[in-house]
């Protein structure tokens, strides 16, 4: 993450949706609802919380997010697990 550029324009690296980082061009600072960010060359707005100063940093930035995403993912699991066996519990009673 960034500190919001004090001219413009800027260069920042972003992470696509494939994780994919990406160097991009800012135009302007932009707001919105609880949200403060950026406007690239395209019209897209992008959150402060999702721009990187250098491609290693969004790299990073890649590798904690997937590992954040892998912990809800393990919570899940273990959700369904413990439903799997309370089913499992119930149908030996029948």
């Amino acid at each position: 993450m960034i500190e919001m550029p004090e001219t413009f324009p800027a260069q920042a690296w972003v992470l696509t949706p494939g994780f994919q980082p990406k160097e991009v061009t800012l135009t302007e600072a932009s707001s919105g609802w609880r949200s403060k960010g950026c406007r690239t060359e395209t019209k897209w707005m992008i959150l402060l919380a999702d721009l990187y100063a250098t491609k290693g940093d969004a790299i990073a930035g890649g590798r904690e997010r997937l590992i954040e995403q892998q912990a809800r993912i393990d919570a899940m699991q273990a959700k369904l697990e413990k439903r799997k066996a309370t089913l499992e519990k119930a149908a030996a009673k029948l």
